[in-house]
């Protein structure tokens, strides 16, 4: 249940931060006259709400961030009248391939061996070695 609320509330932070942003920062006349701030300062939030909107129903942090990569790479086509079907299926394939880089991998367990057990300090009855396949030196 607590990680659920936590990425409630990392949803509602940046997207609080998103809404912050759009208020309070003046926008510019133009795209050619914005400076990188307002650019950044407009599209890192908003990277950051779409990542964790669309995290909280894939659950894996680098496909949520790759998908929203594409989702905004999508919108400012979009926004600039840029987007028809080539760059739309372009900026699709792009996404899918990206996708597909990065499978999901399932992190290993830390352990200070490969071991499961240390056989020093387990507890279990030891067995004399097996000397089957050691040859006697001739002296």
């Amino acid at each position: 249940m607590s990680a659920f609320l936590r990425r409630i509330l990392f949803l509602v932070v940046f997207a609080l931060l998103f809404t912050l942003v759009i208020i309070y920062l003046e926008p510019p006349k133009s795209w050619n006259e914005a400076s990188v701030f307002q650019i950044m300062a407009f599209f890192l939030p908003l990277l950051l709400a779409v990542t964790t909107f669309t995290n909280f129903f894939i659950r894996y942090l680098p496909h949520s961030f790759i998908l929203s990569l594409g989702i905004i790479l999508g919108l400012s086509f979009y926004a600039v009248n840029q987007l028809n079907y080539l760059t739309g299926v372009l900026v699709f394939l792009i996404t899918l391939f990206s996708w597909r880089v990065f499978p999901k991998m399932k992190l290993p367990r830390f352990r200070l061996t490969g071991k499961a057990k240390i056989p020093k300090l387990h507890l279990a009855k030891r067995q004399p070695p097996k000397l089957r396949g050691l040859r006697r030196l001739r002296v």
